[in-house]
Parts: C-alpha cells; structure tokens; sequence
C-alpha cells in the first residue's frame, strides 16, 4: 500500500543544477562538496583536481600530469578534511594539500624497487581516531594509515566471502563505521574502525537492495530511532559471526545513538596485500 512521504520529504528527486561537459571535464571519478557551496572535483582524465563555484563554474585547476608532489596522474578519489585535502591518484599514492591549494607531502613511502603498498587506490576518508581508511582497490583491501603516513594495518583479502573484496571502490566513514562500495561483488559492506565485519548490504541485480557494480557510497543524515525510548540497560544481540546472508531489515535492537545511513574477528587484517590482485599493474 502506498503511503505519503513524511512532512517534508518528497519521494521525487530533481536536478538543481549542473556543471561541466566534454569542455570542462573528462571522466570525473569523484567530489565533494565546500563550505561556500562550490566543489572540488576529481577530474580523472585530464590528470587534475577541479574547484566549482556555488554557480557551477570552474575557478581553479591544481596539478599537472605527472608523478612529482603536487602532480597528478589520473586521481581517483578525494576526502576534504578540516587541515587540508586528500587525494588518491595512479601513482599508488594519496597527496595531501593545504587549503591554498599547495601539496605539501604524499603518503606511504616507496623504496626503489620495493612494491607498492597501494595499487590503483580509490574512495578514501579521516575517521575521528585519526586514521585515513583507503580503499586499496587492486589489492582487494583496505588499508589504514597513521598520520604520519605509515600503514597501520589493512583488512580484506580479495575473494566473495563476507569480509573479502573484488576491487573495492567507494569509501566513506561515518562515526566507528567504515562503509565500502565493493564493486565486483556488487554490494556494500560496513565494518568498524578496527576492520571487524559488522554487516552486508545487497547482491547482484536491478531490484531493490541490488547493486550493478556499485562504485560509491556516501552518508547522509542520521537514521531515524525506532525506539524513542530505550531501556537504560540496553543489551543488543552480539554475533561475533557475521551471517553470510545478512538481512537488510534494521537492528531489532537498535543503539541509543544509532550510525547515520550509507547511500548507494579483525577480517584478515594484515598489512600484506592479497596474493589474487585481477588486473592488478603494480
């Protein structure tokens, strides 16, 4: 039975404005949003970083192509954070600038002839533990890195298991969860800050709760509690086990602070890459 939309809503979704086209940019792959209304863009195919106006229009290009600090070689993935912005590229690394636009360092390190800690790395974010979670794409993982630039630790092995990737893409933090867009296995995972598997949204298909090779996630607003008021002792069900075939219905027994909605045993944590990297050029 259908049903009206709360006050306030509206089941419809309508364009408020765009920006760009073959003459402004070329394959963008990510962006997001400025305190003034602009955006910045990931501009993948003309190897540099876009910055829009609250209008639509193009006021700054950073980088150049190329591998040197502050260049750029097809960047892929961005996350604005309160000292600066982060910016992963194919050069298997993530740069940091600063406000001014400036990149003043890049993270991990490589020695000569060493492999890559990252390889073709895409979504990434800052959690309030200090760590920035990368999703390593063509390492089937993710990968977590200090503020010093140096891998902490990384989860995920690459397979279709509960807790493995195939190229996972997308990536956004919200509170003690980790959500990721797993791309080839046509799904969304969450786990917490430690890379402990907490839940699996969706499979393959075009219905409701499917995904078609989903290639970003994105958080917005907190869910509504089921429960305005919970017990002072509450004690939800733990399974330390997650299901293999997790339901997409919400917690019956739901936090007091509840995580806000994706839109779209530690897994195998480790800090060596998956031995199965498909397409993998690193």
């Amino acid at each position: 039975m259908a049903t009206d939309p709360p006050e306030g809503h509206s089941t419809h979704v309508r364009l408020i404005c765009s920006t760009g086209g073959t003459n402004s940019f070329s394959d963008p792959f990510a962006s997001v949003p400025l305190p003034d209304g602009g955006y910045v863009v990931a501009d993948y195919g003309h190897d540099a970083i876009s910055i829009v106006s609250a209008t639509g229009q193009v006021v700054r290009t950073l980088g150049q192509r190329g591998r040197s600090l502050g260049q750029l070689l097809r960047p892929r993935g961005l996350a604005l954070t309160d000292d600066g912005l982060y910016v992963t590229d194919d050069a298997d690394r993530v740069q940091v600038f600063d406000l001014d636009g400036r990149a003043t360092w890049s993270f991990p390190a490589r020695a000569l002839g060493a492999p890559a800690v990252l390889c073709r790395p895409h979504g990434l974010a800052r959690a309030r533990n200090g760590l920035v979670y990368v999703a390593d794409t063509g390492h089937h993982r993710v990968a977590a890195f200090s503020p010093d630039g140096a891998l902490s630790f990384a989860f995920g092995h690459a397979g279709a298991e509960p807790g493995a990737f195939d190229e996972p893409r997308g990536l956004a933090v919200a509170g003690e969860r980790v959500w990721v867009a797993d791309m080839c296995n046509h799904r969304v995972q969450a786990f917490d800050l430690d890379g402990r598997l907490l839940r699996v949204i969706g499979r393959h298909g075009h219905g409701p709760s499917q995904f078609t090779h989903p290639v970003g996630v994105g958080i917005s607003g907190e869910r509504p509690n089921p429960n305005p008021n919970p017990s002072p002792n509450p004690s939800p069900n733990h399974n330390p086990s997650p299901s293999p075939s997790p339901s997409p219905s919400p917690n019956p027994n739901p936090s007091p602070n509840p995580h806000p909605n994706p839109k779209v045993s530690r897994g195998r944590a480790s800090s060596s890459p998956s031995t199965r990297a498909v397409g993998c050029r690193c």
